[in-house]
Formats: structure tokens, sequence, C-alpha cells
């Protein structure tokens, strides 16, 4: 089964997606497992945001804000 899924909360896509892609400017930025694609660097500079990216015991991903 495939689902496809646009969101916007990059925490509830971390959590649920085997797979993330991102987009900036209209054209793909980065896709694949959501710890590799969802990192303090891609968000700074595709969003403009300072935030920490920090992977959990259990592989998955937690992001802070600045």
């Amino acid at each position: 089964m495939i689902v496809i899924l646009v969101l916007h909360d990059l925490q509830a896509a971390a959590s649920w997606a085997d797979t993330v892609t991102v987009m900036s400017g209209g054209r793909l930025f980065a896709h694949g497992h959501p710890r590799d694609v969802i990192t303090t660097p891609t968000l700074r500079q595709v969003y403009g945001i300072d935030a920490v990216v920090e992977q959990t015991a259990r592989g998955g991903v937690h992001i802070q804000v600045e």
C-alpha cells in the first residue's frame, strides 16, 4: 500500500513516515529516511530556521526550534 501525504508538521512526518521528501523552490531538495533527510543543515538551508535535530533511542527524530 502506498500513501502520499503532504505535511507541514515536520515532527509528525518524521514520526510516521518511512520516507520523506523535502521540496525547495518547487524542486526536489532531499529524499529518503526521515533521520537522513530531516537534519539541522537541511532545515537551515530550506526553511532558514535554526533547529536542533536529534535522533531518539528508537531511531526517530526529535526537532527543537531555537
